[in-house]
């Protein structure tokens, strides 16, 4: 990864973390977040942070230092 992405990548971590978080409650309780899913539907922001967060980690894992 370059510099760019890693720079691009520190921000889309949190993000996608808070996603899974979201997602998480968001299956049992619903979530809302300037949107509102009802219970069951409240999990898809799971898996945006999933896609967000776990990519980006294996990536900078793998890029050469």
């Amino acid at each position: 990864m370059t510099t760019f992405d890693k720079m691009c990548a520190c921000l889309a971590i949190p993000i996608g973390a808070v996603f899974l978080v979201l997602g998480a409650v968001g299956l049992f309780a619903g979530c809302s977040a300037h949107f509102t899913l009802p219970p069951g539907m409240g999990v898809l922001p799971f898996f945006l942070g999933w896609a967000m967060t776990v990519p980006l980690i294996r990536a900078w894992r793998r890029s050469p230092r």
